[in-house]
């Protein structure tokens, strides 16, 4: 069987052959992701609804509640914490609020603590949201290319005029400055958590990759700006400065992706782009290493 799996990837051309194995890397990464989450995560889901059935057991033999009484409790307790009014004494969908949930939205972060109730409210968000993304992908695009640029010129500049000698490895060096700059960030943004929002330090390293990455999951939200309502300049200024935070990490986000694929571009490491694949296979492959070829040749010509 693996003799014929193995034939059977030989016969193919190299684009099928790179998508065949880049989609089984895919669908194995997720299964691998599966069984690790499933085994961390399990125990403690099972030791949390045991807590629970015995807090609900108490409750209700205390109070003498019926199980039909419970359910409905639990119930309007549930729907208020889903959408996000449980315990909450100040107005969300004030204009910092809501300016708050619309960078959520058009970044994409989507923490899920705040979201539209009603029709027309669902409605826009769709549309706003199918002309937003692609704006503010636009806009941190165009900040990515212009950090990357910016740290390959520095360190071209550091090679020739400090070194002097041709530039060397530059996207491997701006790959590692944003890295460097991204990592920087996230430790910042986890000591301000500590002091603004109580959280651990770790809790603030992991809010802030699960913000930058755009996951957001939404199990650490920072505090809504209307908390604050006695200090609308507090409310403003906060706003300001995690739109100004995220904006910024999200473009270094997108420039250390950029510097990574030139990166691959100019020296794949360990085959990574073709994945096995040979650059032989067909005549569209050769094309495509030989401008490669090209465009390294001319960049190294211009730098000199």
């Amino acid at each position: 069987m693996g003799v014929f799996f193995l034939n059977f990837l030989r016969a193919l051309k190299g684009p099928t052959k790179n998508l065949l194995l880049r989609t089984t890397l895919f669908f194995v990464y997720l299964l691998f992701g599966a069984a690790v989450f499933q085994t961390i995560e399990s125990g403690e889901e099972r030791r949390e609804k045991h807590h629970f059935d015995i807090v609900r057991q108490n409750l209700k033999e205390k109070y003498n509640i019926s199980e039909k009484e419970m359910a409905n409790l639990f119930m309007e307790i549930s729907k208020a914490v889903d959408e996000g009014y449980f315990d909450v004494n100040y107005d969300r969908w004030s204009f910092a609020g809501s300016l708050f949930f619309t960078g959520t939205v058009v970044t994409t972060i989507g923490y899920g603590k705040m979201a539209p109730a009603t029709v027309w409210g669902r409605i826009f968000c769709i549309f706003y949201a199918i002309f937003g993304i692609p704006i503010t992908g636009l806009m941190l695009k165009s900040i990515g290319e212009r950090i990357t640029e910016g740290i390959a010129n520095f360190f071209r500049f550091i090679d020739r005029r400090i070194c002097n000698r041709d530039p060397q490895s530059i996207h491997m060096k701006t790959v590692i400055a944003v890295f460097v700059i991204v990592i920087s960030m996230l430790l910042v943004l986890a000591a301000l958590a500590m002091e603004y929002e109580g959280w651990t330090y770790f809790e603030g390293l992991y809010f802030g990759f699960i913000t930058l990455s755009t996951i957001g999951f939404g199990d650490y939200v920072p505090s809504h700006p209307s908390e604050n309502k006695d200090h609308p300049a507090f409310v403003i200024i906060f706003t300001v400065i995690t739109f100004v935070y995220f904006t910024v990490g999200l473009a270094l986000v997108s420039s250390a992706l950029l510097a990574i694929s030139r990166l691959f571009e100019d020296e794949p490491p360990w085959g990574f782009i073709s994945l096995g694949m040979n650059p032989d296979d067909d005549d569209e492959d050769r094309i495509t290493r030989q401008k490669l070829q090209a465009q390294r040749l001319d960049a190294k010509n211009e730098a000199r």
